[in-house]
């Protein structure tokens, strides 16, 4: 099992209005149906605006694309960078 943190939008209500933001959760993936890993990084404004400060803004993050049946996408973003898990995944 591989724990990550992956990253996902939530609507947000505040005074102003509702607005959507990022937030992060702790999740463990099964190796076994990681298909493939990308370098990911956030490039709009509106990414940048629904980071805050939660997320470093020029970080390089990885996608990852899973196998298998599921109500979920079968693609998430983690907080991770690239290079260390795939380090990770091939040890």
């Amino acid at each position: 099992m591989l724990k990550v943190n992956e990253i996902y939008s939530i609507t947000q209500r505040t005074t102003q209005g509702v607005r959507k933001v990022y937030a992060l959760r702790e999740c463990l993936l099964n190796k076994r149906y990681i298909v493939a890993i990308y370098p990911h990084k956030f490039k709009s404004s509106s990414d940048h605006q629904m980071m805050g400060d939660l997320l470093e803004k020029d970080r390089v993050f990885s996608r990852i694309i899973l196998d298998g049946n599921s109500f979920r996408s079968s693609e998430m973003v983690v907080n991770e960078p690239y290079d260390s898990l795939v380090k990770e995944l091939f040890q």
